[in-house]
């Protein structure tokens, strides 16, 4: 299945190429991505040639926190009606959850969670943002976009309310953190294990202004019609709940079953009728996050075993060999050495 993303996931790309010196029409012909589709903000386009896109205007452009500034053009509106029903929710706790309800309407590969920290200091909760590829991780610029652009989605929900603890990476970001620092105007954590923004309780608890009860419903039913929830693929909905689970709670069979409210024979059957099985999705879902934590991140291989719910490092060395052919340890070389 190939991922896709709606073109005003990348809004502001040709401006920001041009401002920097760069021809965007030249990056787009050698992605294969049309410029006609950057015109119509609700196209689909695929996700990893405009993540590869990305990487790409990084590198020519000298500009190696490239997906930060991108991110600087984003705001609830890229939503399309996601963007409408958030922006008239009571609270941004509210808005948050309709997000991580409806985000698969921008791309099924995106996810979000809200975590509230439970470790000092107290009083903060972790927006994180879950990727969900198959066979590939998400790329850093992308990964930067995306953490920028929820910032300044939520900043403009927020208001004045807005405050901004940490910012987590998952990767050694190329540029100078002191351009993150003076971007986010926060803490930065770099080779964690997940993407996230650390916000303040209070934040996530502020009321929204100027809100529309009546723009709230229209949006909140015509999402309801036309992306219902429950005619997401069983598969998809198996993956997300995986990715959510895992390194967090048990991803057996019976817990991801009883996590859909499913009992687990019939979500096996379900997903039968979509010619796949469970084994095989959570086996997918261990190697895209084996992946993602040895190229991206120096989590310890043991932590990395753990995260990904294997019992033993052992278990991890045994699945990177059938997987990618190395080890964990050469597969993490490798992509320190590229």
């Amino acid at each position: 299945m190939v991922e896709m993303v709606r073109s005003s996931g990348i809004r502001g790309f040709q401006d920001l190429v041009r401002r920097l010196g760069g021809d965007p029409r030249a990056l787009l012909r050698r992605h294969r991505i049309s410029a006609q589709s950057l015109a119509d903000e609700e196209s689909l386009i695929p996700l990893r040639p405009v993540a590869e896109m990305l990487e790409d205007a990084a590198a020519v452009l000298g500009c190696p926190e490239f997906g930060l500034r991108l991110g600087g053009f984003f705001d609830p509106s890229i939503l399309g009606p996601v963007g409408v029903a958030l922006q008239h929710s009571s609270t941004v706790e509210d808005a948050l959850q309709l997000a991580i309800q409806y985000l698969f309407v921008q791309t099924p590969a995106l996810g979000l969670r809200l975590i509230p920290q439970t470790r000092p200091p107290r009083g903060l909760t972790e927006l994180r943002l879950e990727f969900f590829t198959r066979g590939w991780s998400f790329l850093p610029q992308t990964v930067e976009l995306c953490l920028a652009g929820w910032d300044a989605i939520v900043r403009v929900l927020a208001g004045d309310s807005y405050h901004l603890d940490a910012v987590c990476f998952p990767h050694e970001p190329a540029a100078p953190l002191s351009v993150y620092r003076q971007h986010f105007g926060a803490k930065i954590h770099t080779g964690q294990p997940h993407a996230a923004l650390v916000l303040s309780t209070a934040t996530i608890k502020a009321p929204l202004r100027e809100v529309s009860r009546t723009l709230h419903v229209i949006a909140a039913d015509y999402l309801r019609t036309h992306y219902p929830l429950s005619r997401k693929p069983v598969a998809s909905r198996v993956r997300t709940a995986i990715d959510q689970a895992m390194g967090a709670a048990a991803t057996d069979k019976t817990a991801i079953a009883g996590a859909l409210a499913m009992h687990p024979r019939t979500l096996q059957r379900h997903l039968a009728s979509e010619d796949t099985c469970f084994e095989k999705i959570l086996d997918e879902a261990r190697r895209d996050n084996a992946e993602r934590y040895l190229k991206s991140t120096q989590v310890p291989l043991k932590h990395v075993a753990g995260l990904l719910g294997l019992a033993h490092q052992s278990a991890l060395t045994r699945s990177c060999q059938r997987w990618f052919g190395a080890t964990p340890t050469a597969l993490r070389r490798a992509s320190t050495a590229i």
